[in-house]
């Protein structure tokens, strides 16, 4: 609007716009608005379009029938839309028409179901193929859903409970991106995306289970940057976080297994070992109790990915031989046709490798390192090279000072690892 526009006319145009009318279909509903003695004397619909352009720019202001017939289409008082004029007759009663307005005002929306539950639809064949294909390409996609979702919001108006299932798509769009821009290394992006995604579900009145273990996974991964009560804090974050995702979940919930697993990994990282085992025991229960995943996506937690989380609790404790049995569970799995996400195996050809080297057997370490380092550059995420930081910083320990063998492992996670950290960033 320009200094020069008067309000009522800025009005105007943008109660049709915000409609998604165009100047034809408002003279239509302005026509249609009217009484039956009223409409007679109307002029055709193409001289009505030029009185509404007439009106939008604020050539003239409109007069009786149309600041009705106006207030009538819109559902919107007169003196509202052009403000008080102080010739509505005290006695007038609501017209049949007054209550078409509103109906017409209440059922309008610039979307359909149909098309929000495509939009649901892909949400959740993104979070299927997640585990498949390079974090980048995957984000691409999740953001350009998000987009779709975001030029409905604000492009325009819906009806209230279209705007709710926007809202929540967009909610679980948003911690996807959250936990794919961990992945990539970005996590100040990571953080931003999984405190609107909690907000959008809030909004939603919906689920802000994915939210929490979006943050979860941010939190868990600063502390892992930091050092001291810095990371100490980031720790109990994430413990905290992951349990209250655990909790406004219904039971039977399957991203209940996922959450408690992230609980524990949290704990570990903590140095509470009781805290650890038994969220591990919590993830169990959830297993137990809730149906079967179909497969791996991002917020499933089969059995090998729970293998995955108890390896990691246990080298948080110390304790090898553990890591390595449950490394040894997943290969089971594995072998018995579980699906094999590429993240999963290279955490467990990994944590397999850490087990290993803290055991003093660089060859066994260096058989499972040899197959974490054939994966191509846009799988190398976050978690996998952390893993990989871990076990060089074991092999700078002076146990290993003049190892060949601990050398050449250090020379190979030192090339894997280099293209990553060039290209990490917030």
């Amino acid at each position: 609007m320009t200094a020069e526009t008067p309000p009522w006319a800025a009005r105007l145009r943008e109660e049709r716009c915000k409609r998604g009318w165009s100047q034809r279909q408002m003279a239509l509903r302005i026509y249609r608005a009217a009484d039956e003695g009223v409409q007679a004397g109307l002029p055709r619909i193409e001289h009505i379009v030029r009185r509404i352009v007439s009106y939008e720019s604020a050539a003239h202001r409109p007069r009786d029938p149309y600041t009705e017939l106006y207030s009538r289409a819109f559902g919107i008082p007169r003196d509202v839309l052009f403000g008080p004029s102080g010739s509505e007759p005290a006695d007038r009663l609501p017209l049949a028409a007054d209550a078409d307005g509103l109906r017409t005002w209440i059922t309008g929306s610039n979307t359909t179901d149909e098309a929000i539950e495509r939009l649901g639809q892909i949400t959740v064949d993104l979070a299927a193929v997640h585990a498949r294909q390079p974090p980048r390409r995957v984000l691409e996609d999740v953001m350009q859903a998000h987009g779709q979702v975001q030029a409905l919001l604000q492009g325009g108006r819906q009806r209230l409970r279209q705007t709710r299932d926007l809202l929540r798509t967009d909610a679980d769009l948003l911690a996807h991106a959250s936990v794919l821009l961990d992945d990539i290394h970005r996590s100040s992006s990571a953080e931003g995306h999984g405190r609107t995604a909690l907000l959008f579900a809030a909004e939603a009145g919906a689920s802000r289970a994915l939210a929490f273990s979006a943050q979860a996974k941010t939190a868990r991964w600063q502390g892992m940057r930091c050092s001291g009560q810095a990371s100490q804090r980031y720790f109990s974050m994430s413990a905290s976080l992951a349990r209250a995702g655990f909790d406004s979940t219904r039971p039977a919930h399957p991203l209940r297994v996922l959450l408690a697993n992230q609980e524990a990994s949290a704990a570990a990282l903590l140095g509470d070992a009781a805290l650890a085992r038994q969220a591990l025991r919590r993830a169990e229960q959830a297993a137990d109790t809730t149906p079967a995943d179909v497969g791996a996506t991002a917020w499933s937690c089969p059995r090998p990915r729970m293998a995955l989380y108890a390896l990691s609790v246990a080298l948080r404790l110390c304790d090898p031989d553990a890591a390595l049995r449950s490394a040894a569970v997943a290969d089971e799995l594995w072998q018995e046709g579980e699906p094999r996400p590429f993240g999963v195996w290279s955490l467990i050809q990994a944590g397999a490798g850490i087990a290993h080297v803290m055991k003093g057997d660089l060859t066994a370490a260096s058989e499972r390192l040899a197959l974490v380092t054939q994966l191509p550059p846009d799988l190398r995420i976050s978690t996998i090279t952390g893993y990989l930081q871990d076990m060089d910083a074991l092999l700078r320990a002076c146990r290993f000072t003049g190892v060949q063998q601990a050398a050449g492992m250090r020379d190979q996670i030192a090339a894997f690892t280099r293209p990553v950290a060039a290209g990490a960033g917030g």
